[in-house]
């Protein structure tokens, strides 16, 4: 397998680092998944997440890492190895010494090893005397005011990238920084799918996200604190009695329409090209799908527009803005429920079940 230069998979400067991270993955192994795909298949492209009152952080910290790792490569066709930890265990120190080890070993076979760097997902992408090059994480994960950030942003990367490619990561640095979640993903090789299996069970999964019936949800953080996330049109529901009564965090809900707007834009255009690729029988109702989303793409971009960063007081907490927003919500959630059903309908139609 030929090694990968490290500035050709480089993950985009975007908000859903899984994404990014899990495109460049495809990449190394030469597969003809375009970003768009990515989210639609693992399914983050159908994703939200809400913690109450839109506590910020509701995207990367209610997730049931592992389970999603595991369900992510799996639907892209990578067979992979994933390590979790939470570095509270007393073995958290031998267990990333361990790492270390397995790290040298992927590397050594040309493949990136795809981690959670507490704030995003990054890549490892080479080693040396001096420690790893990384891919960094995009600077708009790292809040304003977060303490131990230094070491953070010295590898972070705006839209335009990192001139040199990557960042140089000393190995002692390789370990939580404020949060105690360890996760590593080292890819082994391919895994042969079949593809109506494949497509029912992004389709499937899709509609399960869209409805809320999340299979791995994350109730606690890692201190052990309770996050209470709801997910998909539930979550929207939730959000629309909050924006009326006026009780959230608006950093929070900023953070929620700017990730929304990225993955249902990424759920279009997959659907879009399944849709074109469809046989007969499937396509009428794919297109329909498609159209369901580009209509929800449509009425989620003027509140993105609306709750654009950074956080403005005068701006974003108007009460005649808060009342349109949850009006507005309302109706894309009628058009993600309808989504939902016809989603569910086309993935029983294939008769391919887990």
């Amino acid at each position: 397998m030929p090694e990968p230069a490290a500035e050709g998979i480089l993950p985009v400067h975007c908000r859903n680092t899984a994404v990014s991270c899990l495109s460049c993955l495809a990449a190394a192994f030469h597969l003809d998944l375009p970003f768009e795909h990515v989210a639609g298949l693992s399914g983050e492209a159908f994703r939200l997440p809400l913690f109450e009152l839109a506590a910020p952080g509701s995207w990367t910290r209610s997730t049931g890492l592992p389970q999603a790792a595991l369900h992510w490569c799996e639907m892209l066709g990578i067979d992979a190895e994933i390590c979790w930890s939470e570095a509270a265990a007393q073995s958290a120190p031998a267990w990333l010494d361990r790492q270390r080890g397995m790290i040298s070993d992927t590397l050594a076979t040309g493949l990136p090893v795809m981690y959670w760097d507490n704030l995003a997902f990054g890549l490892i992408l080479a080693e040396d005397a001096r420690g790893y090059q990384v891919s960094g994480i995009p600077e708009l994960h790292i809040p304003a005011g977060l303490e131990s950030a230094g070491p953070l942003r010295q590898r972070s990367f705006g839209p335009q990238g990192n001139p040199e490619g990557s960042f140089l990561l000393p190995s002692e640095d390789l370990r939580p920084l404020y949060e105690g979640e360890l996760l590593f993903i080292h890819p082994r090789g391919r895994i042969s799918l079949d593809p109506d299996y494949q497509l029912s069970r992004a389709l499937r999964r899709a509609a399960e996200e869209l409805g809320g019936l999340v299979c791995w949800p994350r109730q606690l953080d890692s201190a052990g604190q309770r996050l209470q996330p709801l997910f998909g049109t539930k979550a929207l529901e939730r959000l629309e009695q909050e924006l009326r009564g006026g009780e959230l965090s608006l950093p929070g809900l900023i953070e929620a329409l700017q990730n929304l707007l990225e993955m249902r834009r990424a759920g279009l255009r997959w659907l879009s090209d399944v849709a074109a690729e469809a046989e007969d029988d499937l396509q009428p109702r794919l297109k329909q799908a498609a159209e369901f989303m580009r209509r929800i793409v449509a009425g989620i971009r003027p509140l993105a527009d609306d709750f654009s960063p950074p956080f403005d007081p005068l701006r974003h907490q108007r009460r005649e803005l808060l009342t349109r927003t949850a009006e507005q919500l309302y109706e894309i959630r009628r058009t993600e429920e309808t989504l939902t059903r016809l989603l569910r309908g086309i993935a029983g139609d294939f008769g391919v079940f887990d």
